[in-house]
């Protein structure tokens, strides 16, 4: 029996590469059950969250800011990814249109159907007929903005629309994707991936672990020593359903999973930082989409700032009485992201003096930015 292609070997990687992959995450993980006594110096960051809140974006905004960026051959990699993250986007907006039933015009009618007909892997191959089909879509077909303009109202990858507004550009074959660019670029993280960088003489160690919830039994087992957790929510998941659970809100799924960690007696002497994410995004959809309806209490409307109070009011409580330091966020803008990291670097910091007993600890319960 033949076995299909995962999304990693689809978006370029061989089977041998995926193995590379594979192996490293094994040494990872053996790692961190060998070097907890050896790494008491270390400060040891966890990043948890649900699916496509933005951990990885995280990643690769420390390697950004302490690790000299991206080498040459990271960013070949990762344009192969951007060139399936425009294909896959435009095509699960095509899907919508159908699904919405949208008056399809001319454009559509002529190219749809064959962009529809592009994979993964020939996303890095593609003909000039089969670009010509997605860039007139784009750029002509009044079905597919107002499949767009309705966004809020399917499941499409975060940043479609902006690989989409540079097609002409991210398919050109000599194409270097910008920092920014790879900033936007999603691909699911499976197992555990570990960033280490130093800072004015400290250690970090960062890891960022699947956020599906097969890969969730991974995390506990391996990090009752970390500094901090930073925990990544997504404003804008609130109208949304799991992929694994269509019955399951994604952002109730998120605190509870929350207020689960925040409990575990592992966890008691953690510093707790919530990063509440997407903020850009979030501040266009909540103009057209009312979380009342999915959250009965909810009775604000679609008034950004009663909704930004009643969501993180949800992960207040979840977590009880801990101490949580709250960043509202927005992962892909690194200006703003060098501030968040400067006051979560002090935490993480202060709360390591307060662990050696250097410092003794405040009563206060949230502080945020």
């Amino acid at each position: 029996m033949g076995c299909s292609p995962s999304y990693a070997e689809m978006a370029g990687m061989t089977r041998e590469s995926a193995a590379v992959e594979a192996k490293k995450n094994m040494e990872i993980q053996k790692s961190l059950r060998l070097d907890h006594r050896a790494t008491k110096h270390v400060n040891r960051i966890l990043l948890l969250g649900a699916s496509e809140c933005g951990k990885s974006t995280i990643l690769k905004q420390m390697k950004i800011m302490h690790l000299d960026g991206f080498t040459a051959k990271e960013r070949k990699y990762q344009r192969r990814i951007i060139r399936v993250n425009a294909v896959e986007g435009l095509q699960q907006i095509i899907h919508a249109c159908f699904d919405l039933e949208l008056k399809k015009d001319k454009a559509f009618q002529t190219y749809s159907y064959k962009a529809l007909k592009l994979t993964p892997a020939s996303a890095n191959g593609i003909s000039s007929e089969h670009l010509k089909a997605i860039v007139t879509l784009w750029e002509e077909s009044s079905t597919i903005a107002e499949a767009v303009a309705s966004r809020h109202k399917f499941y499409v990858l975060d940043s479609a629309p902006y690989f989409l507004r540079k097609l002409d550009e991210i398919f050109e074959e000599k194409y270097i994707p910008s920092d920014k660019d790879i900033l936007h670029a999603r691909l699911s993280t499976v197992g555990i991936s570990e960033t280490v960088f130093e800072v004015e003489g400290s250690q970090f160690r960062m890891y960022d672990v699947g956020g599906q919830r097969g890969e969730r039994k991974k995390w506990i087992s391996h990090f009752d020593d970390v500094r901090a957790i930073i925990f990544v929510v997504s404003l804008i998941e609130y109208d949304q359903v799991l992929r694994e659970d269509l019955r399951r809100n994604r952002m109730a799924e998120s605190v509870a999973l929350f207020g689960g960690i925040t409990s575990l007696p592992w966890f008691r002497s953690t510093a707790v930082i919530l990063f509440m994410n997407k903020s850009d995004l979030f501040e266009e959809k909540i103009k057209k989409s009312d979380p009342g309806k999915y959250f009965s209490e909810y009775k604000g409307g679609c008034n950004e700032d009663e909704a930004y109070k009643f969501f993180t009011k949800m992960y207040i409580d979840a977590a009880g009485n801990r101490q949580i330091y709250i960043h509202r966020t927005t992962a892909t803008d690194t200006s703003h992201m060098t501030v968040v990291w400067t006051a979560c670097k002090s935490i993480i910091l202060r709360n390591s003096l307060i662990e050696t007993g250097f410092l003794v600890a405040d009563s206060a319960q949230v502080e945020e930015d």
